[in-house]
């Protein structure tokens, strides 16, 4: 489920069961890439289409490839433009992977910020907001392919995710994300199509002595995107080698 909006949010044309795993590099695609989206890449780059930005980010190599606090500032001031309703608690919600939000806390900008307000959640590595941004960690990132030269390479999903800032590195997606960006099915609702859990844990031919306890799990799942305007997808490498 978390794939299916993750993917969807990116933009991914990836379908079938390659958007189950997310892994088939195959543009065959069953998802509706009719949306324009706003994408901002961490060297200051800018494409509002689903075009012609993957080869020029490509070419761009070193620290300026890296989400930094300008990065940061600039996805919140777009959103801000925008007129993007910010989360609860008045702030946007910036989701990304382990590797770019180290990159975000060895940035100068944010350290100074903590050790005046929040040293301990700094000593403690916990992630914390900049400019407006709460960042949250997500170890299920969309993480684009290092092809060179394809502009479709950008919805493509890598599962090697690899770090560093030359040009073949691969290149990770932060989402940031004002109130009502997408939407998704209630999993606390009374609908027929919530979530669904059956527990066994009775005695049966196949278990006559009663030693298993068997949970299974069902439910139907969709993501679809309310308001492209209302979200950034920003796109970096990162400096991590993990």
């Amino acid at each position: 489920m978390d794939t299916i909006t993750r993917n969807t949010v990116v933009g991914s044309n990836v379908g079938g069961t390659a958007m189950e795993g997310g892994y088939a590099a195959d543009m065959s695609a069953s998802l509706d890439n009719g949306d324009t989206l706003v994408e901002i890449y961490a060297d200051g780059t800018k494409e509002t289409t689903a075009a012609t930005q993957y080869t020029a980010f490509e070419i761009t190599t070193g620290s300026g490839t890296l989400l930094d606090a300008p990065a940061v500032l600039n996805a919140v001031t777009q959103l801000k433009v925008n007129r993007a309703t910010a989360a609860r608690g008045g702030m946007y919600v910036a989701a990304a992977s382990p590797q770019v939000i180290s990159d975000v806390m060895t940035d100068t900008v944010w350290q100074n910020a903590a050790t005046y307000s929040n040293v301990q959640d700094l000593y403690k590595g916990e992630v914390g907001s900049l400019y407006g941004a709460k960042f949250i960690m997500t170890t299920n990132p969309f993480i684009s392919g290092d092809a060179l030269g394809t502009d479709a390479d950008r919805v493509i999903y890598d599962a090697s995710g690899g770090g560093g800032t030359t040009a073949t590195n691969d290149i990770h997606a932060t989402l940031f994300l004002g109130d009502e960006a997408y939407g998704c099915p209630d999993l606390s609702s009374q609908s027929p199509f919530s979530p669904k859990v059956e527990i066994v844990d009775t005695a049966d031919k196949s278990d006559p002595l009663n030693q298993k306890t068997t949970c299974s799990f069902k439910t139907y799942w969709t993501t679809l995107r309310l308001n492209p305007n209302y979200y950034v997808v920003m796109r970096s490498k990162t400096a991590s080698t993990a």
